[in-house]
């Protein structure tokens, strides 16, 4: 199985990691989470920054991509709806 990537948007630090399927850890990347006020744009931009980091660095193509974050998600939308953070 390919490698995949985790990322972890968390209030203070968004964290991505490359991982295998037995839990490995290839290669991960911590950055600071954009504070409130700012646009998801920024958030957006800041994330894909991470994974584009991780897979050209380590990997042709991940098998897939995780993202946790706290907050209830609106499935039709794609987007988290009152997080905390």
């Amino acid at each position: 199985m390919a490698p995949v990537i985790a990322v972890d948007l968390g209030g203070t630090r968004t964290r991505a990691g490359l991982v295998l399927g037995d839990g490995q850890i290839l290669a991960e990347r911590s950055v600071d989470t954009p504070q409130a006020g700012r646009g998801p744009e920024v958030i957006t931009e800041r994330v894909t920054s991470l994974v584009r980091d991780l897979y050209g660095s380590f990997c042709p193509r991940p098998e897939a991509i995780g993202i946790s974050a706290a907050g209830p998600v609106d499935i039709r939308r794609g987007a988290l709806r009152n997080p905390p953070n």
